[in-house]
């Protein structure tokens, strides 16, 4: 699990970035304390539990996209996140793209790429 870096200014880096390990599962990781991003096949698997979390704590949410996941997929829930995290390609167009279409769907949280 990493940080996210203070490069990010909108995001503070207390925040954790869950990655699935070899053989770890959506249903099964472990969630961190504290606001994290984590991959959209864990929000798909644990949302409630996570939207629970957040407001039982105060601990803010984000989600992370693979290179693969369009946002498309988060369309409906981009109000639960605060953050969403996009892997980026090496031309760094699908960074842009993301983002813009994230602000088309009325998303107004932070967007930045998801650190290694």
């Amino acid at each position: 699990m990493s940080t996210l870096k203070d490069r990010f200014e909108n995001v503070p880096d207390n925040w954790k970035v869950l990655r699935l390990a070899a053989g770890e599962t959506p249903h099964g990781v472990k969630l961190p304390v504290g606001p994290v991003l984590v991959p959209l096949a864990v929000w798909r698997a644990r949302r409630a539990e996570l939207i629970r979390r957040e407001y039982d704590h105060g601990w803010p949410l984000g989600v992370w996209l693979g290179a693969e996941e369009s946002p498309a997929a988060i369309k409906h829930d981009i109000d639960d996140f605060t953050v969403v995290g996009v892997e980026p390609d090496k031309s760094g167009d699908r960074f842009h793209s993301v983002w813009q279409l994230l602000a088309n769907f009325g998303y107004r949280g932070a967007v930045t790429p998801t650190p290694a």
